[in-house]
């Protein structure tokens, strides 16, 4: 025998929870890159996800690479190696 319900009254909304606002998504993006960036700058090691160049590996849409593969060595580790070479 199945049990009696508690209440007969209070039913579900549905609601399984709330959507975060886009403007939010926006920010924490952005405030990501900039803080990626700030590292990058200061020679730390910063990996960054890009989408992958080869277009027949579809298990993997994006890929991890280190910054310094995409943007290069920071102006500060540049300046380092010219002046020791």
């Amino acid at each position: 025998m199945a049990k009696k319900k508690s209440r007969k009254s209070r039913t579900s909304n549905g609601i399984v929870g709330t959507r975060k606002s886009p403007r939010t998504s926006l920010f924490n993006t952005t405030e990501r890159a900039l803080n990626q960036q700030a590292a990058w700058l200061k020679g730390k090691r910063v990996m960054l996800t890009i989408p992958n160049p080869d277009k027949t590996a579809t298990n993997e849409r994006m890929i991890r690479v280190e910054a310094r593969k995409v943007w290069g060595l920071p102006p500060m580790l540049k300046r380092k190696e010219s002046n020791a070479g």
